[in-house]
């Protein structure tokens, strides 16, 4: 079967190349081209010779650029996969570097600062205002 299908698809181009093409010039000027001669009488239709362009030496030239550009983008690959080794494996350094608290120290708890930051007044010194941690409770209405 599959070996039909490979017949079929490499003979029907050269079949398809294979027929004639004509030029002919209809009643308004226009030119027109087809592998049916033209219908109307009194227009000449002319034989069109189809000249093949192939070319081995540009064929070679194109598949030795594909082959370099091919080698060429192997290489930036390479250079992008050492670049994020080398990227994953500073920052797998730096991580480690960072010093961590023994477990015996227990969970690290953010507390607030007890101070803010006031407003800098021009020529009187810096106050810090302390932040009352809870607010006093009401007295009971007994």
């Amino acid at each position: 079967m599959k070996l039909a299908l490979v017949f079929i698809f490499s003979v029907i181009p050269l079949i398809a190349s294979a027929e004639e093409v004509n030029k002919w010039v209809d009643d308004k000027g226009k030119v027109h081209y087809g592998n049916v001669p033209s219908d109307t009488e009194g227009m000449p239709a002319s034989k069109v010779e189809i000249k093949d362009t192939f070319d081995q030496k540009e064929y070679e030239k194109a598949k030795k650029r594909h082959v370099e550009t091919e080698q060429f983008g192997k290489e930036l690959e390479k250079e992008r996969k050492a670049d994020e080794e080398k990227k994953a494996k500073e920052e797998a350094e730096r991580k480690a570097s960072i010093k961590q608290p023994p477990p015996s120290a227990g969970p690290r708890i953010n507390l607030p600062a007890p101070y803010y930051e006031a407003p800098r007044v021009p020529g009187k010194p810096w106050v810090g205002i302390p932040v009352q941690p809870r607010p006093t409770p009401l007295p009971s209405a007994e």
